[in-house]
């Protein structure tokens, strides 16, 4: 993790501020319910009907799971379109694919090096859900499509979350140096008038000396 990411760190749990401790637990959310999809045999009996759909509702909630894991378009949407093309994306729900594991690993906090495109990025995959609600999906099926939508809002939670603390604490670092720049210039510019009061009060103080000295000089 960078040193800009926010500390998810299971030892120092309570030394995190209430903020740090809500990432972290929605990040430990994430990871668990993957591993259900993963592990669970009644959750797979339940993939696998799902599967088994020709047509299903709330296309956006697969779209925008995939999307942040970074799945390409292509792969998963109708040809040069952001519509979702199940036929070819509950390709991804199969026992031998990845997508668990890359749920299980997903990490929401953090800077990321990582390229990526419009569609993968916060804002859009936040709009693309944000009609959608749990409460909305959950009568039409809540065992797999109601945990997706769950775990999907989880993610734009934590990655938004973490992108504004990082933000707000690089902002904040920059006030700082700012502060420290103009209190070393302020402490400068003391110091030179200080410099300037002390040798006026010293010439002050042994004019007379000085003037001897001077006269002194002139008849040597």
């Amino acid at each position: 993790m960078s040193r800009s990411a926010t500390p998810i760190n299971p030892g120092g749990y309570y030394q995190l501020d209430e903020e740090q401790k809500e990432f972290y637990r929605i990040s430990l959310k994430l990871k668990f319910d993957a591993l259900l999809f993963k592990n669970n045999e009644f959750l797979q009996k339940a993939l696998s009907n799902f599967f088994n759909f020709t047509v299903i509702k709330y296309p956006r909630i697969w779209q925008s799971l995939f999307y942040i894991l970074k799945i390409p378009r292509e792969e998963i949407c109708e040809d040069g379109t952001n519509k979702l093309k199940w036929k070819s994306a509950k390709k991804w729900l199969k026992p031998n694919t990845k997508l668990w594991d890359m749920m299980a690993e997903y990490e929401g906090s953090g800077s990321k090096d990582d390229q990526y495109t419009d569609y993968q990025m916060v804002p859009f995959i936040e709009k693309n859900v944000e009609s959608i609600t749990v409460e909305d999906v959950n009568p039409y099926n809540q065992v797999v499509a109601g945990r997706i939508i769950s775990w999907v809002l989880n993610a734009i939670r934590l990655r938004k979350g973490d992108i504004t603390r990082r933000k707000s604490l690089f902002r904040r670092s920059i006030e700082l140096r700012e502060e420290a720049i103009q209190k070393e210039a302020a402490r400068k510019a003391r110091l030179e008038v200080e410099i300037v009061d002390a040798e006026n009060k010293y010439s002050d103080e042994h004019k007379e000396d000085m003037e001897a000295y001077l006269q002194y000089q002139q008849r040597s």
